[in-house]
């Protein structure tokens, strides 16, 4: 009788470990085809930012034809925000929002350096500006995408829907504005990492500052909402490589021959822009391993 009772119990926790596998096996699938589908989609840009001399554009300001440029890249990035919508509602949003800075990666490591913005002829006197231009207007656009993942995904596990004094949590809360001050950690970051043109090295610096920035917000302000944090960190870019230009005297090529160029203006833009998107998701998730879970939580919450 016994072995009749405690059978049915073995075979529920057999069933219920396998489909646990099954959802993680799916969950990696629908993170690795959605990087690839993103990645596919925002590389067919590409070829779209090229300079004028033949080398490959920083960015959107620098191509040959920017406004063909713009709006290509600008289109593969909103479809991707589309499909990482699709993975953070299978997910989460912050694995959403991964999914789409691997999308706008493929282009940022596929275009043009801070040699060739200082050697290269983009039809300016002030290209430093517009990078830092272009930054910002990327900050934007983080915002506008990261609201549509996010909006679709839904909350982040371990958030609650009211934050400790009992409010709703909203995408613009004081709680959010201050935990987006943590972007300000990714240009130190940049400045201390970024030593060489190179751009893995390049965007990598943006990575590691952003996952610092994702980390301590999520720890500081476990309740906020992380939506501004993604675009601080690319604006918090923006903002330190136009300060870094109204600084720089001199033709650009000159100050790079000299090695007067300052590490901050190294990442290029579409550096930043991917560099927050996957370096703050990776800080979000790592900030779980340090969040109480409660016992009484639903367990798909835990």
């Amino acid at each position: 009788g016994a072995a009749r009772v405690l059978l049915p119990a073995a075979v529920a926790d057999t069933n219920a470990t396998m489909n646990d596998g099954l959802q993680g096996a799916w969950r990696w699938v629908a993170i690795l085809g959605g990087a690839v589908m993103t990645g596919a989609i925002c590389a067919a840009a590409v070829p779209l930012l090229q300079a004028r001399d033949g080398a490959a554009a920083t960015g959107v300001l620098a191509a040959e034809r920017p406004l063909l440029a713009a709006a290509a890249l600008i289109g593969c990035f909103l479809v991707s925000a589309a499909i990482a919508a699709g993975v953070g509602r299978l997910t989460n949003a912050a694995v959403g929002m991964f999914v789409l800075g691997c999308g706008i990666m493929a282009p940022a490591l596929r275009s043009g350096t801070i040699t060739e913005l200082a050697l290269g002829d983009i039809g300016a006197t002030k290209p430093l500006v517009l990078m830092g231009i272009e930054t910002i207007i990327w900050a934007a656009l983080i915002l506008i995408a990261g609201f549509i993942v996010l909006t679709a995904s839904g909350p982040l596990p371990e958030l609650d829907a009211t934050d400790d004094d009992g409010r709703p949590v909203r995408w613009w809360s004081a709680d959010a504005i201050t935990g987006a001050l943590a972007a300000l950690i990714v240009p130190l970051a940049v400045w201390l990492l970024c030593r060489s043109p190179l751009n893995g090295q390049a965007f990598m610096s943006v990575v590691v500052g952003a996952m610092a920035a994702g980390l301590i917000a999520r720890l500081v302000k476990p309740h906020a909402k992380p939506l501004l944090l993604f675009a601080a960190s690319c604006l918090a870019g923006g903002i330190v490589q136009l300060v870094a230009a109204t600084k720089l005297n001199g033709p650009v090529d000159v100050a790079y021959v000299k090695l007067l160029i300052s590490n901050l203006s190294k990442p290029m833009p579409l550096d930043y822009a991917a560099g927050s998107l996957i370096g703050v998701s990776m800080g979000l998730g790592w900030a779980r391993s340090f969040i109480h879970v409660p016992e009484t939580a639903p367990a798909g919450m835990k």
